[in-house]
């Protein structure tokens, strides 16, 4: 038996530089710890937006399974409870529990193929309804039958139909955003991906390095292939072929370093857990908010006008309009230009057709608050508004109307009329008003002859005017000059014909007093709220019109 010192030096060197690493080890840890509690924050937020929008499309959608309606909210008629790109769920009601008060999903009367959700607000003849959209100042032109119904508004999905609403209007610049928005989401959901999987790996005892098992007293043995052995009383035994030998050894070697690192392996496993289940509840603690807010914002919805084409469509790059004159459009016009935007060449349409306009060179906008609305002005030589749509019918019956402001040296033109050219000067041409160069206003038709009526006074006096003219089926042609009618002709029915809405400039040639030359057919003067109908409006109406002001 030989007995052997084993020296100190290389233990004794192994601890120091553990002591010599531990304050870098320590600033590392804290900075690390740091970057990924961040990547933790990052993926919970994501995915609990992420869940949020699945929630908010599964109310949306999960109805219809049942037989029930959604539509999405093209316009504000119901603003502000309802807005553009909120989902409204109907559910089936028979008609006979059908009563007022009710908002209700039905075929829109005058657009064939649309859907129209406004509430029941009275009885009609018969069993005909009158419907009236809550932000609106009157009742729908066009009463309803019970049968007309497809349901009851019962619940209302908040904004998240406003891709379709953007995508319905070429607002292309919303959607690209919004797109990059949840690309980033979905990016920033996996930015805790490797911790999550490195927990996981752990739980399962996979990924970390081999450590020797602990005694019940928390020491540490290990047996390599030359017979040594180390334990809690630092004693080394040591095989050298026959002989053994017996080292003393301090305990200075592995047993501080070793429950060092698996105080902290321990204690970053416990946070790492607590991490997980943290972000695991707060993953669903999102998807059923999501939930819970569509339950919050629902029950009797609002209501809305929901069509296949887009309400209000404008350029990415141009400012937002003025929330508080964008009024509910009544009456339902083809096209109606209230020229709010704060900027650009775009001219949202507040009806439901989506027919936006863009402005041409020669016309200025002229900034407005919510107690002056914003307008256009056309300086008679290149200023018109283009209607951005395809060809449409000329209609029979149809109502032409703008507020006109002529300054004193006006040349007047063309407010607004049909054409069979989208620009330049078309070939037919009708169903239009027009200003003289004195500041005279005319309205008429043509059909194997002209057919106007004009006014006895000109209006070039610097002030607001609202001018309106309207065709019934049966021919019947109606001058209104601030609400009130100038004249009227009868077999005045319009040539039939398929083109553009114009306004602000298009061709008058041989039509009774217009400009003195060709060239004031562009309008000169001021234009605010122009709308056009394919039915002619009541006197009540275009008088409620001008009241409500423009």
């Amino acid at each position: 038996m030989t007995t052997y010192d084993v020296p100190r030096h290389p233990a004794t060197a192994s601890v120091a530089a553990v002591g010599a690493r531990g304050h870098e080890t320590s600033t590392s840890g804290t900075a690390s710890a740091r970057l990924g509690w961040l990547r933790i924050v990052v993926g919970i937020l994501s995915r609990t937006v992420l869940g949020t929008l699945v929630g908010l499309l599964l109310w949306a959608a999960v109805p219809a399974v049942i037989g029930w309606t959604p539509t999405t909210v093209m316009t504000g008629s119901m603003e502000p409870r309802i807005h553009p790109g909120d989902v409204v769920v109907a559910r089936p009601v028979a008609e006979s529990s059908i009563h007022r008060g009710q908002v209700l999903l039905f075929q829109d009367p005058d657009h064939a193929d649309h859907l129209r959700l406004h509430r029941y607000d009275d009885n009609g003849q018969g069993t005909q309804i009158v419907t009236k959209g809550d932000a609106n100042p009157t009742a729908d032109s066009t009463p309803i039958d019970r049968s007309a119904v497809v349901g009851v508004g019962y619940l209302r999905v908040p904004y998240i139909g406003t891709p379709f609403v953007w995508a319905a209007g070429h607002q292309w610049g919303h959607l690209l955003v919004t797109g990059s928005a949840l690309m980033l989401l979905v990016l920033g959901a996996q930015a805790d991906r490797s911790l999550r999987r490195e927990l996981k790996g752990e739980g399962r005892g996979e990924g970390g390095a081999a450590s020797a098992p602990e005694d019940a007293t928390g020491t540490s043995s290990a047996t390599g292939t030359s017979g040594a052995s180390v334990s809690g009383t630092s004693t080394v035994t040591v095989s050298t072929g026959l002989v053994l030998a017996s080292v003393a050894a301090p305990a200075t070697a592995a047993g501080p370093a070793s429950r060092r690192s698996t105080r902290l392996a321990d204690r970053r496993e416990r946070r790492l857990r607590r991490l997980r289940g943290a972000a695991g509840t707060l993953a669903v603690a999102g998807l059923v908010g999501g939930l819970a807010l569509t339950l919050v914002v629902s029950g009797g919805a609002g209501a809305a006008f929901s069509s296949q084409a887009a309400n209000k469509t404008s350029s990415f790059a141009a400012a937002s309009a003025y929330d508080c004159l964008m009024p509910a459009v009544t009456d339902s016009p083809v096209f109606s230009y209230g020229y709010n935007e704060g900027s650009g060449t775009s001219a949202l349409d507040s009806s439901s057709t989506g027919r936006a306009g863009t402005l041409s060179t020669g016309v200025t906008r002229v900034a407005g608050a919510c107690g002056s609305s914003p307008y256009v002005t056309l300086n008679g030589t290149s200023g018109a508004v283009t209607t951005n749509a395809p060809a449409v019918t000329a209609p029979t019956a149809f109502t032409v109307e703008s507020w006109i402001n002529l300054p004193a040296n006006s040349t007047g033109g063309k407010i607004i009329g049909f054409g069979n050219q989208a620009s330049g000067l078309s070939g037919q041409y009708d169903r239009q008003i027009w200003a003289s160069s004195t500041g005279v206003i005319t309205f008429g038709t043509y059909n194997g002859g002209t057919k106007t009526v004009s006014t006895t006074k000109t209006y070039r006096d610097g002030t607001w005017h609202h001018v309106a003219g309207t065709v019934t089926a049966a021919g019947v042609l109606t001058l209104y000059v601030d609400g009130a009618v100038v004249g009227t002709m009868s077999n005045a029915a319009g040539e039939p014909m398929t083109g553009y809405w114009r306004v602000g400039y298009d061709n008058l040639s041989g039509w009774p007093n217009i400009p003195s030359s060709s060239a004031n057919y562009w309008f000169s003067g001021s234009l605010d709220d122009t709308a056009a109908y394919n039915t002619a409006l009541s006197a009540a109406t275009i008088a409620q019109h001008v009241k409500n002001g423009r």
